[in-house]
């Protein structure tokens, strides 16, 4: 890919980092794809690679075909006149870029035509977020993810997205830029094998509930870059190894109960939780983590937090349980309309009364 032909920052393209997933719905997907191809799923045994949620900001660099090179935040392309929390003004840094755009430049592309290659990270530290370890150091970016991104040829979808092995994010550590993937140079969460038999599912649940809890008890970041002690927010577990071929880029969140936007009695449910009564589910999805999410979006679209904007929240906070609560609503044989009133009298609480703070003072 011909990365160099000069920064002209014209028609640059919004690359969205996609949502990360429950453990039970990366346990329906394996388990739809088995059916589809009649493979057994008790005898499904994939290795995922655990990685330290960090609780910062979204944030991406991307470096297109045209030679743009721009910042992003998990819904808007940045600028020194419209940032997020300091992203792009780290970002736009020369010694950042000429850093960033170098090991972009030399990510192996497998013979694809390739648009746009952009690696993923949290932008987090002080005034950020608060009530974490991480939060008690200056701002770092630690990056997460690489993806290159080609045309896609299927109909209504604009492109394709192509994830770089994770091992490649060992090539970003750079001390003096402030930028410490999280891989942890080879000293990450291990490998665990997930078998997908009902009985090795409870197992291996058990299993995440405990590293979680570990990590919210004492996070391994920031412990091994900065010897600092304190609260982590979970672990994100990604499908490693030739299963990538079979099953996709599936990954997977699993957050400690302190960070959880949803009130579960397990840490990583297996089978959906049953939820009777509708006042149950609002309580159960209109966490006051997940009003303070919607509150941080607003922020980030440079919105005042007051009642002129409570629409904008309010949608925002719905359409998030829509997207990721939705298979609980289903199994609980409830409709969207059953609970959809109530969720927004919840909702819009927070900004109305204005209670709820970010974390940056």
């Amino acid at each position: 890919i011909n990365f160099n032909k000069g920064n002209y920052m014209k028609n640059l393209k919004f690359y969205p980092f996609p949502s990360i997933e429950q453990f039970r719905q990366v346990v329906s997907s394996v388990k739809r794809s088995d059916g589809y191809n009649n493979r057994d799923s008790d005898n499904t045994t994939l290795i995922f690679q655990g990685t330290v949620k960090l609780h910062g900001t979204n944030a991406g660099i991307v470096l297109d075909d045209q030679g743009n090179y721009y910042a992003q935040s998990r819904n808007n392309i940045l600028s020194l006149e419209s940032d997020n929390a300091g992203f792009a003004a780290y970002a736009l840094q020369p010694k950042v870029k000429s850093f960033i755009s170098n090991l972009l430049t030399f990510i192996p592309v497998n013979g694809l035509d390739v648009n746009a290659v952009v690696v993923y990270g949290e932008w987090a530290g002080q005034g950020i977020q608060k009530g974490v370890a991480i939060s008690k150091v200056d701002k770092f970016f630690a990056p997460f993810s690489i993806c290159l991104y080609t045309k896609s040829e299927k109909e209504g979808v604009a492109y394709d997205r192509h994830f770089v092995d994770i091992s490649y994010l060992n090539d970003f550590y750079n001390e003096d830029l402030r930028i410490y993937p999280v891989t942890m140079r080879n000293h990450g969460i291990e490998h665990i094998e997930i078998n997908f038999s009902e009985l090795n599912l409870a197992n291996a649940s058990n299993l995440l509930a405990e590293k979680t809890l570990a990590v919210e008890e004492c996070d391994p970041f920031a412990e091994f870059y900065f010897g600092v002690e304190g609260l982590g927010e979970g672990i994100v577990w990604r499908l490693v190894g030739d299963s990538v071929k079979t099953y996709g880029d599936l990954a997977f969140k699993v957050k400690g109960e302190k960070h959880s936007v949803s009130k579960v009695k397990t840490i990583a449910p297996v089978n959906v939780e049953r939820i009777e009564k509708i006042t149950e589910f609002v309580e159960y999805a209109c966490t006051e983590n997940r009003l303070n999410q919607g509150l941080d979006y607003l922020k980030e679209q440079g919105k005042d937090i007051d009642p002129t904007n409570t629409g904008d929240f309010i949608r925002w906070v719905m359409n998030d349980i829509l997207k990721e609560e939705s298979d609980v609503l289903l199994e609980n044989g409830l409709t969207w309309k059953n609970v959809q009133g109530m969720l927004a009298k919840k909702a819009q609480k927070p900004i109305s009364h204005t209670p709820v703070s970010f974390g940056a003072p």
